[in-house]
């Protein structure tokens, strides 16, 4: 009784605790945790009792501290914040989610939330667990839930996030690396812990036990198997006998019931499974599989897709067949409703990963890397081979069609040149010859030549102007008019730094004042990048206002403007206006009106692309490195610390500027040179022709197509000069000069495929199939008026779309009610 008196724990008979804490406590005793759950002490074997905080109940509920590991929620650029609805619960549920609100509440689990986005919840049966993961720090709102008892945001991760496991087993791995495979298999929260006899267990035992508790890491001794020769583990039972099915997993197949006529026994008989034969090195998405079907006994063998059509023996069961008029399956999630989604880069990856083992070129390396040989410049990455620590990719082209539509069509690239995609492609992925296949990609794309004008060298010698010190310190603006009106406005205000070539566009309208630009250089350039040192702009109304003149003097900006006619001075901001233009041009839709939308997408692009003249993206050059552009994309490892950053971006600003100097020397010489030679072109080739002076159907000639066609050369006039077979609508005449056209490649990465021969009818007629319906227009007046479609054919470029009246597309009834229902103001609706 003295003992308890001088100690004076405080003890809870509810939750079988002793609390010391008292000043006795404090001052005399040993520095260990003040909780002892009894029951939990009573189970843990003796050795081990001293990690008795490992096995707490009450510490393993509490807030956990951040971590490096904290899971971060992206989300889609364009992803919209939902509210869903609450859903009716019973009155267990009902009991069961007040009591976790008031739990999670006091323990510092979730928080009152005020996010614009909220989930409904929903019960699912689950054994326990316990929270170990902080949701990143800014990201919490976004795991907000609705409920009638309020709003509510996570601060540990919950249970059902898409990148939980990944996550979670990323932490464990990093935690117990130099244990894995040595006497530590971990997958998820089961820790199997291995030794050849009892003593080395108990040392390994307490390792393990102590780098949990060293990072606030919690077991259920419930859960908990100490020195046993028999285990459970992830389905199958291990034993010092070796590995065996458990049994309770194969029920499904023991209990078949007794075949009662011929279709059950070829039911049975037909699909007949058998265990593994033999054993291969398998890659994550089989291991997967492999995971969920050792419960079956089964033999594997290859049927190519088109030999598929009968679906699994589970699913044949007669027993187990839905009554009339029940229902299996229940959308319960639409689609369209989840705002992050899983990235194309691993399903590319998973391909790759694949694909490896069926390259016999890459089989000696891979043997080595997995019998842990070293091999200079190889290694394996979580299941995938890497070449001095990039993807390597085996000789398959439909991966590497996939890695470069990735890289070079998608919205997020931009359809860039052919060093930039190859600068994109090349941050992740390497083969041999990549710069050929890449060249070949880009100078074959479709997109690309109907959108990108020619570049041909104006007359007169380069006058480059001086290279700026560091970045926003000389910028160039000007403006794109003559768009279509949208949403107010009809222009857009482009600003260029002239350092790291970084842009901002800011839709604007093309009779905006003199103060309506300069509210737009404070908001949109100036609040992040301070005031300019000079600026170049192209002579017009608007930028020679007086207002603008004023405003530069009193803020002592020295302006700089080119020269009347010919706009040299400020050729860069023509080049980047150029680069906008083609970007809307080619991801925009037939009627042009989502430009506004697109404009941050262009500056994201241009501004993530690797510049010729720098040698680096305006991105790495203003903040030192460059940003993610797709989910499964790995960061940038080159960043330096925080202490280095200054320094590393002093020491980048100079190689710029050496960069630019000798660039602009190179320029100036090249600059100079005669205009390149056109290439020769014969009669039965294909040409592109340039859009000049033709008229369109479209609203805005500025953001229609460069090129149109390609079109077949039927007849060389004269020199320079050919005939062309157009199609019957474009009502002009067929002969152009060399100038004008562009002779047309085929393309070898099988983007194009032949044209489809058309369907002859009962009645002879050839028929061809509406992909796409573009456009809408009247013809005619009075009775003769007409509802005409500008249809695109299934199988055909663009160079065959062709103005066609309503009785012609009656068959495409679906096409042009999706067409009316994504333009609902196009006439005919």
């Amino acid at each position: 009784m003295s003992w308890l008196k001088k100690h004076n724990p405080q003890i809870s008979w509810e939750k079988h605790t002793l609390i010391f804490n008292s000043n006795h406590c404090s001052n005399n005793c040993l520095s260990t945790p003040t909780i002892l759950e009894l029951k939990a002490v009573e189970e843990i074997p003796l050795p081990y009792q001293e990690f008795s905080k490992v096995f707490s109940e009450e510490e393993s509920s509490k807030l956990p501290p951040h971590r490096p590991y904290d899971i971060a929620i992206e989300l889609l650029p364009d992803a919209k914040p939902r509210h869903g609805p609450i859903y009716s619960l019973g009155p267990k549920e009902d009991a069961e989610l007040r009591e976790t609100i008031e739990k999670q509440l006091k323990a510092g689990l979730i928080r009152p939330s005020k996010s614009p986005m909220a989930s409904p919840i929903l019960f699912v049966k689950k054994r326990t667990g316990n929270y170990a993961f902080r949701i990143k720090e800014g990201d919490e709102w976004k795991t907000a839930f609705k409920t009638k008892y309020g709003l509510f945001e996570y601060l540990v991760m919950p249970f059902g996030l898409t990148n939980a496991p990944a996550a979670f087993q990323d932490m464990m791995n990093e935690i117990f690396r130099d244990l894995l495979d040595v006497y530590v298999i971990i997958y998820l929260d089961d820790i199997l812990v291995f030794s050849l006899n009892e003593k080395d267990h108990e040392v390994h035992v307490r390792e393990v036990l102590k780098r949990l508790q060293d990072n606030d890491l919690f077991c259920n001794i419930e859960k908990c198997h100490f020195h046993v020769k028999k285990i459970d583990y992830l389905g199958f039972i291990i034993s010092e006998f070796g590995i065996e099915v458990d049994q309770s997993k194969v029920t499904d197949a023991l209990n078949w019931s007794t075949p009662k006529n011929v279709k059950n026994i070829q039911e049975f008989l037909g699909f007949n499974l058998e265990y593994f034969s033999t054993s291969q090195s398998l890659n994550k998405r089989q291991i997967r599989w492999a995971n969920f079907l050792v419960d079956y006994n089964f033999q594997i063998i290859y049927r190519p897709g088109a030999q598929n059509k009968k679906a699994d023996i589970l699913s044949r069961r007669y027993d187990l067949v839905p009554l009339e008029g029940g229902v299996e399956n229940q959308v319960l999630l639409k689609p369209e409703l989840f705002i992050a989604s899983i990235t194309p880069d691993q399903e590319i990856n998973d391909l790759i990963g694949e694909a490896i083992y069926e390259d016999d070129r890459l089989k000696e390396i891979l043997l080595k890397l997995q019998n842990k040989e070293k091999v200079t410049d190889w290694e394996l990455k979580e299941g995938l081979l890497c070449f001095q620590g990039k993807i390597f990719v085996p000789k398959d082209n439909t991966i590497r069609n996939l890695i470069l539509e990735s890289r070079h069509d998608a919205l997020a690239a931009g359809h860039p040149g052919q060093a930039r995609t190859l600068e994109l492609v090349s941050r992740n992925y390497y083969w041999p010859s990549l710069k050929k296949f890449v060249n070949s990609y880009v100078s074959h794309c479709e997109t690309c030549i109907r959108s990108k004008p020619t570049n041909q060298l104006p007359v007169g010698l380069l006058k480059p102007l001086q290279i700026p010190e560091r970045p926003w310190e000389d910028i160039a603006y000007d403006m794109i008019v003559g768009l279509p009106g949208l949403e107010g406005f009809d222009a857009i205000l482009t600003v260029i730094d002239r350092f790291s070539k970084m842009v901002h566009f800011i839709p604007t309208q093309s009779t905006a004042s003199a103060i309506n630009i300069a509210n737009l250089f404070i908001t949109y350039v100036w609040k992040l990048h301070g005031l300019p040192r000079s600026t170049v702009s192209d002579r017009g109304p608007t930028f020679n206002a007086k207002f603008i003149r004023h405003l530069y003097k009193r803020l002592d900006i020295k302006p700089t403007y080119s020269t009347a006619y010919h706009p040299q001075t400020d050729g860069q901001t023509e080049r980047i206006q150029r680069e906008a233009e083609i970007f809307i041009r080619m991801f925009g839709n037939h009627r042009q009106s989502d430009w506004v939308s697109l404009l941050p997408l262009a500056e994201f692009a241009l501004n993530n692309l690797k510049q010729t003249s720098t040698g680096k993206s305006p991105f790495q050059i203003c903040y030192g490195f460059n940003p993610r552009f797709s989910v499964g994309q790995k960061s940038d490892k080159s960043v330096p610390n925080a202490d280095e950053h200054a320094e590393f971006l002093e020491k980048g600003y100079d190689e710029v500027k050496a960069t630019l100097s000798l660039l602009q020397e190179r320029m100036k010489y090249f600059y100079d040179q005669n205009h390149r030679k056109e290439e020769e072109i014969q009669v039965g080739d294909k040409v592109w022709l340039s859009h000049q002076n033709i008229s369109t159907d479209r609203p805005s000639i500025k953001l229609s197509h460069k090129k149109l066609g390609p079109y077949l050369v039927i007849e060389k006039i004269g020199l320079h000069a050919y005939k062309l077979q157009l199609p019957h609508t474009m009502r002009i005449h067929p002969v152009f000069h060399i100038n004008l056209l562009t002779k047309f490649h085929p393309d070898p990465h099988g983007r194009n495929p032949p044209q489809p021969a058309p369907v002859i009818t009962e009645e002879g007629e050839e028929e061809y199939e509406v992909e796409k319906i573009l456009d809408s227009k009247w013809k005619g007046r009075g009775k003769s008026k007409k509802l005409w479609y500008l249809v695109k054919w299934k199988g055909y470029d663009e160079g065959s779309n062709s103005w066609e009246p309503v009785d012609n597309v009656t068959n495409a009834k679906e096409v042009r009610e999706d067409f009316h229902k994504e333009y609902p103001d196009a006439v005919g609706a």
